[in-house]
């Protein structure tokens, strides 16, 4: 199953947003203001518990209604209650290079069923303790080298 998480964000997209640089959303996130996940090299924010605020004289204020109707959950739609475990997530580019094969056979495995996959920000990320990178392994298609 694919667990499709709207509300978090990549850092880039985040400062769009905000109509700010990169590099002022980290400074956000080190005074503490935002909180951000560090997952295989990226930075994600819940858009929904830190909508984009701008700094107006060193005050933050929404930006109207900041957030676009792209990162909310529209009617049908399931939200996650439990956040996922952040700690234990790795991006399938991770794995498939730790590993030895192709990310390709990974994704296969993710839309057929057999992992559960998170999908924040637009990478994909892999649960390793439910699918620990050497059953993935065992289970991939070796592929010779003519």
């Amino acid at each position: 199953m694919i667990h499709y998480l709207k509300e978090y964000v990549t850092l880039s997209e985040y400062a769009g947003l905000c109509g700010v640089k990169n590099q002022t959303i980290m400074d956000r996130i080190r005074r503490k203001n935002i909180i951000g996940y560090k997952l295989g090299g990226y930075v994600l924010i819940n858009i929904l518990t830190f909508p984009p605020m701008q700094s107006f004289r060193g005050k933050y204020k929404l930006l109207g209604s900041s957030i676009p109707d792209k990162f909310k959950y529209q009617p049908g739609e399931t939200m996650m209650l439990t956040p996922p475990p952040f700690a234990n997530l790795k991006t399938v580019g991770q794995v498939a290079t730790k590993e030895g094969m192709r990310s390709e056979s990974i994704y296969d495995r993710i839309l057929t069923g057999v992992i559960d996959a998170y999908v924040m920000g637009g990478t994909t990320f892999i649960d390793i303790t439910k699918y620990p990178p050497r059953s993935l392994r065992l289970k991939a298609k070796r592929v010779r080298k003519y």
